[in-house]
């Protein structure tokens, strides 16, 4: 009969394994959304925000002899306004009786503070996709294939243009399908209820239903709705801000020129001579060149583009004058130029911009903004929903029966909108080809 050992195998059976923590396998840090949020905020109602704005000023003048001429003709300056609202978007957390009693018992940590602060952090992560290439609607992922009868359950989202593809979409996710105007529900053979979304690569996404046979290339992939007819009045982001054409909050670009921002379009390859035309462009239209904006960080217009597009300003040769080569960024007297709010981690252009690198920016486009350029207009920022109301504590779970399930629902929510109220200050490249590193290719998302 064999030895009957106590060896480390017998050992493991009533044995704790070591912890290391809980760690994430996904990428939804924030940046746009982490800079907007300390933008200063303003107040707004259902009746929204009334932004007046100067269109033409006074444009009386005249030359004279001083000998009994007439004066000048009066004027006075022409005055309009737009009326900024706001839109409500918020997200909930479900929590089993027995989730809740086990959270703290010989776990890593305690799981169910783990769980609220990721679910918050993945709510501001939607928040950050929406300020970074939200166009007015509340599209999370453009559709590029036509619906395909042999994969009925798949959408491709190639993300050929903003690069971004099926990053922004969430694993579990309930979503619905619209045209790109968010104005048209496309419901097909599949109806108007929200599909759950099983997988995703970079490029595809696999629901757990059918998806609408009525999808079209360019259609939009959004959340789900509640109590809107449509999904074309979204958080607005930097494509439908920074931008030239188009309804800026009710008003036409076209006539009224001052809400439009400057835009050097169908830029295909980026250039450097493209980046010093619309950067000087913008410089010039928005008078940055004046004032303390000579010298003082905080009032310099800022260069504002993806990971793939600061790759591809990096590759960029500048073998024309005093610049040779590759001199992508430039120190001041030997050392990042010095900032108390950290301006020493920023690199500077060599025509003298900031550069800020936002991770989930749209590809195909390179934003110039001032530090001033955006606001916020606040009904309610992000958080807990309101403790007068039920849900800012818990809600009851409930089945379709009626009957009270073994289960609790906490709900976070925001009310707000973005917006700048001087968007000639402001401009961008659109219409640019980017190769790699993009989005699509290279993020882990949940």
């Amino acid at each position: 009969m064999a030895q009957k050992l106590f060896s480390s195998t017998e050992v493991t059976n009533a044995q704790v394994a070591y912890q290391q923590g809980v760690y994430t396998l996904f990428q939804n840090k924030t940046d746009m959304w982490g800079q907007i949020k300390k933008l200063p905020a303003d107040m707004v109602n259902a009746t929204g925000i009334q932004v007046s704005f100067l269109r033409y000023a006074n444009p009386s003048l005249s030359y004279g002899t001083g000998n009994n001429d007439a004066y000048a003709t009066a004027g006075a300056g022409d005055y309009d306004n737009f009326t900024v609202g706001y839109v409500n978007i918020n997200a909930g957390n479900i929590q089993t009786v027995a989730g809740v009693l086990n959270s703290n018992k010989n776990t890593v940590e305690n799981m169910l503070d783990f769980e609220l602060q990721e679910s918050a952090k993945q709510f501001a992560s939607f928040l950050n996709s929406y300020v970074s290439r939200g166009d007015g609607t509340m599209a999370l992922a453009t559709i590029s294939a036509n619906y395909s009868g042999g994969t009925p359950t798949i959408a491709t989202c190639n993300g050929t243009t903003d690069s971004i593809g099926t990053t922004q979409l969430a694993v579990g996710g309930y979503y619905l399908f619209y045209d790109a105007t968010g104005a048209t529900q496309r419901t097909g053979t599949v109806g108007a209820s929200a599909i759950q979304l099983a997988s995703k690569t970079g490029t595809a996404c696999t629901f757990a239903s059918n998806i609408p046979s009525d999808v079209v290339d360019t259609d939009i992939i959004v959340p789900q709705i509640g109590g809107a007819t449509d999904a074309s009045v979204g958080l607005y982001g930097l494509p439908i801000i920074d931008d030239s054409a188009g309804t800026y909050f009710g008003k036409a670009r076209a006539t009224y020129g001052g809400l439009a921002s400057y835009e050097k379009t169908s830029a295909g390859t980026l250039t450097a001579g493209m980046l010093n035309e619309t950067y000087w462009s913008i410089v010039q239209r928005g008078g940055y060149f004046t004032g303390a904006g000579a010298s003082n960080l905080d009032d310099k217009l800022w260069t504002v583009m993806s990971t793939g597009n600061a790759q591809n300003y990096q590759s960029l040769s500048l073998n024309s004058g005093a610049l040779v080569s590759s001199p992508q960024t430039f120190m001041h007297t030997g050392e990042r130029p010095q900032n108390d709010i950290g301006f020493s981690t920023h690199d500077m252009t060599w025509y003298g911009s900031p550069l800020w690198i936002a991770n989930s920016v749209r590809g195909d486009e390179i934003y110039f903004l001032g530090k001033d350029s955006l606001r916020r207009a606040i009904l309610k920022d992000v958080g807990d929903v309101d403790g007068r109301f039920p849900a800012g504590n818990y809600l009851q779970n409930i089945n379709g029966d009626g009957a009270y399930l073994q289960a609790r629902v906490k709900m976070m929510d925001f009310f707000g909108q973005v917006y700048a109220p001087e968007p000639f200050k402001i401009g961008k490249i659109s219409g640019l080809t980017l190769v790699a590193p993009t989005q699509k290719a290279t993020m882990v998302s949940s």
